[in-house]
Order: C-alpha cells, then structure tokens, then sequence
C-alpha cells in the first residue's frame, strides 16, 4: 500500500506538474501572439517549442511547422560570427543570465534588417527550462542614427572649415591693427581698456601707465572721454595733454558696438596729431606772413607814386631861378 501510495503520488505530481506546464505554455503563447515584436521560445536542447507569427514570417513558415526544429537549423541569420555570438547568449541564458544584442541583422524578404535581441531565462516553478529570444526590428533607429552621425561629421567639417576662415580672418585682422600707426583700443561702459594694439601700448607708455596690469581706465587719461561714451553715435574730439613736459595734442574718436549681454562697448582710435597741429600752425603764420608782406607792397605802391611825382617836381623847382 506504501508502495502504491508513492507511485500514485509521484504520478499524481508529474501530472500536476505537466498540467501546470502546459497551463504555462499556453498562457506563454497567448501572450507572445499578441506582440508585434518576433518572438521565439526554446528549451535547454534549442528545439523551438513556442513562436509567434511574427518571427514564423521571417522563415517564411507557419509556427506551426518550426515547433520542434532545432533552433540553429532555421535561423535566418546565417554569418557564423553572429550565430555564435547568439549560441554564447543563449547558453548564458540557460544559467540564469539575462543578454542583449543590439544591431543585430536578419534577412527578411531578401532584404538585412537590423534588429534588438534579448534573451531571457525561461522559468517554470524555480526551474530554467530554456530561453525566451524576443526580436524587435530597429532598422529605422539604426539608419536614422547613421544620417545623425553622417550629418554631426558634415556638420564637424563645416565648423572646422568656418573655424579656420574666422581664424585666417583673425590673423589679417591683427596684422592689419598692428601695423596701422595709431592707437585702437576696446574699453567697457566705465572706460576700463579690454584689448589694445602695439601701438596704443607705446601710448600708454607714454603716458608712463604699465600695459601689464590688470586694469587701465582711458577716463583716466583724456578726461573729455567719458562726454563722448554715446552708445547712439560715433563721436570725437581733440584734447592737449602735457606729458613729461611734453605738449601733445591727441583726436580720439568713439564706436559703440554690443556685446553680450546687450551691453556696449567702444572702440577708440587714438592719433597723436601734434605734428600735424604744429604744422597748421606754421602754415597759418607763413599765411599771415605773406598777407602782411602783400600789404606792405601795397603800401609801398601806394606812398612811393605820390612820392615819386614831389621828388620829380621838387628836382624842377631846384632848376628854376626864382630868386
């Protein structure tokens, strides 16, 4: 009776166990049929015990002439690379570990298609009892990666491109600001210098201020500056300076333009035009001068004439014997 109580038990189990496994792969296929992704279910041996339509369209056959065929027989990816990057997935599968390939391609309809694999530990009541493969096709995200990736490397090339010009421009742009012979410089709403030029450097040394410190107010050495800070206009004006005993007559002319922020800044184009005032003035002598000596000639004309008639008449009556 012992003995045909444990067999009526083991018999009875098994067939609970089946029942519960057949409940399983059936609620399985149910829920495999449902999605649209392409699904396949093996056991430990690769046979294909459950796949849904979806992928049964890949082989070009019902599911249900691929249940029982070794998985390896039929799968449509046929680089031998690949299937055993798969085969190592799914063994790894089959101890409990969950793996992903991603771009992996399948031919469909004679065309490569790339897709998204997972393999997933088939459990039934705590027992591994094979994989479940899901494919989802992602050829769309893998082309439209590839045109973001060729336009960031066109988009690279352009910003290089454009880098280099604007730093060719650059180059010419300070070749020709060092060269001119007059002091540009930047400075702020407050008149503090933000670059300058060579040129604008010998200024400052002129006016005995060292270039290497941190912070140099133009206010500071033109006074007039800071009337002419118009963040409308242009604007310009002469001052004096004596320097080192020196006097030296400057004409500075203001630029606005913005920066970040929206705030304004100038550029100033300082000229050190004391030899052309000097020579203004000279000239405005000379011309005096010349005015002056033009109306001493005419004076002269003007007086010698009637003199010249006396001296004639006078040199007459010494002639003449008037008694």
């Amino acid at each position: 009776m012992i003995i045909l109580g444990l067999l009526f038990y083991y018999v009875n189990t098994n067939r609970i166990k089946a029942e519960e496994k057949l409940k399983f792969y059936s609620l399985l296929e149910g829920i495999i049929e449902s999605t649209q992704s392409k699904i396949v279910v093996i056991d430990t041996n690769y046979n294909i015990i459950s796949a849904n339509t979806q992928y049964a369209k890949i082989l070009k056959r019902t599911k249900e002439e691929i249940i029982g065929i070794n998985f390896f027989d039929i799968c449509p990816q046929q680089l031998s690379e690949y299937r055993d990057d798969l085969r190592n997935m799914i063994n790894k599968a089959f101890k409990g570990e969950y793996g992903e390939l991603l771009g992996y391609p399948l031919r469909e309809n004679g065309e490569i298609r790339y897709h998204h694999i997972t393999v997933t530990p088939l459990k039934i009541s705590g027992e591994i009892t094979g994989a479940l493969i899901t494919c989802d096709d992602i050829t769309e995200e893998i082309n439209l990666r590839e045109q973001i990736k060729n336009y960031a490397n066109q988009l690279e090339a352009l910003v290089a491109k454009r880098t280099e010009e604007l730093q060719t421009k650059k180059e010419k742009l300070s070749i020709i600001m060092q060269s001119v012979n007059s002091g540009i410089c930047i400075i702020d709403e407050e008149g503090n210098i933000t670059w300058m030029n060579s040129k604008m450097e010998e200024l400052l040394q002129l006016f005995q201020r060292k270039t290497n410190t941190n912070k140099i107010n133009l206010c500071e050495l033109f006074s007039k500056i800071g009337d002419c800070l118009n963040p409308a206009q242009s604007m310009q004006f002469v001052q004096e300076i004596i320097t080192n005993g020196q006097r030296k007559i400057f004409q500075v002319q203001t630029t606005p333009f913005k920066v970040a922020d929206e705030k304004t800044n100038y550029i100033c184009l300082i000229q050190d035009i004391t030899e052309l005032k000097l020579m203004e003035e000279r000239i405005m002598q000379s011309e005096k001068l010349q005015a002056l000596a033009r109306i001493s000639a005419g004076l002269a004309h003007e007086i010698g004439n009637p003199l010249t008639s006396i001296s004639s008449y006078v040199q007459v009556l010494k002639e003449m014997d008037l008694g």
